[in-house]
């Protein structure tokens, strides 16, 4: 995803990724947008790229807070963590952001055509040279999701996650795979959450993951806590 105003940001990740990986590979770039792409854009990432290039919109639906959601509730709640000067605190675009990457990105008409992702933002760089197909690698090794980088999380930004993950996991059970990486997300068999996960901007991952029954509930779950919470 990236803006019009992103296009000298968006060239040098595309030139990053190209020079190090997709030039031997040739794969599409799907580019989206909250709102249309201009000629420049679209002309400049077009000459960049070693694939094809498609260009998307993001409807309004997608990008803007559930109809469920307290407006004034929410806007108190980005105030109080711009105050204390938490990341992204006051910012409404993020928010919006995080939403669709979280559950609108894969169902986009221009996604249909692909069955595996690979995000890239304004301003990422690789500095090693990728000289295996990571698609063709998780295929043959029955992989769906990769990633490079595990960070520990901004806690102040996350205050009531892991509360809500305990709820949903006590109320729906038969989601939780037996060979599940919980030792990964806690110290203390899940009683709290070591705050670490994976970044999401260098993830390759399959496409439909995304819209597993349980992904999809739990998602929907926890957005319409966080409406009671207003943390939206």
């Amino acid at each position: 995803m990236a803006r019009n105003s992103d296009v000298w940001e968006i060239a040098r990740s595309i030139r990053h990724v190209e020079d190090r990986f997709n030039r031997k590979f040739n794969y599409d770039w799907v580019f989206l947008n909250d709102d249309a792409f201009d000629d420049t854009f679209q002309k400049i990432t077009t000459s960049l790229v070693s694939g094809t290039a498609k260009y998307g919109q993001i409807p309004k639906k997608h990008w803007s807070f559930p109809d469920f959601i307290d407006k004034e509730k929410a806007a108190a709640a980005r105030q109080d963590m711009e105050n204390r000067k938490i990341i992204y605190g006051g910012s409404v675009s993020y928010r919006h952001m995080c939403r669709y990457e979280s559950g609108f990105f894969f169902r986009h008409p221009l996604m249909m055509d692909y069955e595996w992702y690979w995000r890239v933002e304004p301003s990422i760089e690789y500095y090693c040279d990728i000289d295996y197909d990571p698609f063709k690698f998780m295929v043959e090794n029955k992989k769906k999701y990769g990633f490079v980088l595990s960070l520990f999380e901004y806690v102040e930004t996350i205050p009531t996650i892991w509360d809500s993950v305990k709820k949903f996991i006590k109320k729906y059970p038969e989601h939780i795979s037996s060979d599940n990486s919980m030792k990964f997300l806690s110290d203390d068999d899940g009683e709290t959450y070591n705050h670490c996960h994976f970044v999401g901007v260098l993830v390759p991952a399959k496409r439909n993951l995304a819209n597993v029954s349980s992904v999809v509930q739990f998602r929907n779950w926890k957005s319409r806590l966080a409406a009671i919470e207003g943390l939206h």
